[in-house]
């Protein structure tokens, strides 16, 4: 059997090459310059993540980092400047690719520990920046750097030994007088694939910012990435691309993350705030479905519909009706914004007048809102559904203040549920996401009838006129 490979592998063999050609004094140079690099990556951590406070110039971190990094760039010049006519130092040594990777991978390691996932993805123009500076830096280093002590043409490469006029390459014949470099081409693969990784951040980071309507771009966006894209479209009040919002409806969302952009889009409409109907229809398709917790079906409920009590008497609509006239009371459910009505069921567990105990109206089922639209019906005699109310006369001028209990379900399969309010808090069916009670109140004020008005002088009788002869 052959032997087992005992060569040691590349990152062990770059760290073994760095170790012998690094003297002491480079450790020096590299203990200052690579946590200076380092701190880069958690300043524009922490400033991402709005750890620094508030009442700062919000441009003041940038300008830290930027600070931070030539200043790293005119330390290592100088450097490069105090061992330029060293003989015993290469034109690029070791230490450069140290501070370079060291430098660069831990300040972006540094940064995406700091900052959450979904301020990761792109649009990041932080991770953008700084992914494309430092693999530029390294992409030139690499590609560029020069080992030993030897002289070589500036133009073609060649290198020179013979120093004696004249002054020409043997190779290119190009002057080289005053021209020539030290060290020889040498570049370093591993350096240059680090590089491009970086780059490669960079070059793919920006393409999701743009709004591509092709359902193949579309299918290939990270869910996360549409989730970030849109709460950041709703903080700042602007709308989000319809396209998009339809994509994320045929995705299956994680619960934290589906769960925080439905917070948001509540919160913005309850504020009117919300801009974005796609996101309001996006919202309300969730919460019909069945994902979302109590406090939010709540909360959407009582902004898009109200229960209602409707008094209908001689005078209409008017508050004000007239001792002896038939009264109407009829419940009602007013909506805001139009929702999907065979998605919601209606129970009214009753109506009272004053502080009577027997109530006026009082339902015997659920009914779906799509059964309700006909509340402005005349009612159908010996009928127990919500849809009909309670006529009744009065007789004597009074106050009357009606009282009435809904419940409001969401069903998710368009089917009315069968088991009673009470009983479903405690044992929900299972087409039956949330079920919350709602109170109605209205008042009407009973006058007396005016006296009928009466002649007070009537009609004289007419005389015939006399004949006298």
């Amino acid at each position: 059997m052959p032997a087992a490979s005992t060569q040691p592998g590349l990152l062990t063999r770059t760290l073994q090459a760095a170790a012998v050609a690094l003297r002491w004094p480079d450790w020096l140079w590299l203990a200052g310059c690579i946590p200076a690099l380092w701190a880069i990556g958690i300043l524009l951590g922490l400033d991402d993540t709005e750890r620094l406070g508030v009442g700062y110039d919000p441009a003041a971190p940038h300008v830290a980092a930027w600070g931070l990094a030539i200043g790293v760039a005119s330390i290592w010049l100088w450097r490069r400047w105090l061992i330029r006519n060293h003989p015993a130092r290469p034109a690029h040594d070791a230490a450069t690719d140290v501070v370079l990777v060291l430098g660069a991978f831990g300040a972006l390691t540094l940064y995406l520990l700091l900052v959450p996932g979904l301020k990761l993805l792109p649009p990041n123009r932080t991770l953008c920046t700084l992914s494309g500076v430092a693999g530029a830096a390294l992409l030139a280093s690499a590609w560029t750097r020069r080992i030993g002590n030897s002289f070589h043409c500036t133009r073609c490469g060649y290198e020179i030994e013979d120093f004696s006029l004249p002054r020409r390459c043997p190779e290119c014949e190009g002057v080289w007088a005053h021209r020539l470099v030290r060290g020889r081409i040498d570049r370093s693969t591993p350096l240059i694939a680090l590089s491009v990784i970086l780059l490669f951040v960079l070059t793919l980071a920006p393409l999701p910012r743009l709004d591509s309507t092709s359902p193949f771009i579309r299918g290939l966006t990270p869910t996360s990435w549409i989730l970030a894209r849109a709460n950041e479209r709703l903080q700042a009040a602007r709308s989000l691309e319809a396209s998009w919002w339809r994509e994320l409806t045929r995705r299956r969302l994680d619960n934290a993350g589906a769960e925080k952009l439905r917070e948001l889009i509540l919160k913005e409409q309850l504020s009117a705030r919300l801009v974005d109907a796609n996101a309001y229809d996006w919202l309300q398709g969730e919460l019909f479905s069945g994902r979302g917790s109590d406090s939010q079906y709540r909360r959407f409920l009582e902004d898009a519909i109200a229960p209602a009590i409707a008094v209908r008497g001689g005078r209409g609509a008017s508050p004000i009706a007239v001792a002896g006239e038939t009264i109407e009371v009829v419940p009602r459910i007013e909506e805001s914004r139009r929702l999907p009505r065979d998605r919601l069921a209606v129970y009214v567990e009753g109506i009272w007048k004053n502080d009577d105990t027997t109530p006026l109206v009082k339902s015997s089922r659920w009914e779906l809102l799509s059964d309700l639209v006909a509340f402005d019906t005349p009612p159908k005699p010996d009928d127990d559904s919500v849809r009909n109310g309670t006529s009744f006369p009065t007789f004597k001028p009074e106050r009357l203040s009606f009282t009435g209990k809904f419940w409001i379900a969401v069903v998710t399969d368009g089917s009315e549920p069968t088991a009673l309010p009470k009983d479903m808090k405690n044992q929900r069916p299972s087409n039956v996401p949330w079920v919350g009670e709602f109170d109605a109140r209205r008042q009407l004020e009973v006058i007396a009838p005016r006296n009928p008005t009466t002649p007070t002088n009537p009609a004289s009788k007419r005389t015939a006129p006399s004949t006298g002869r």
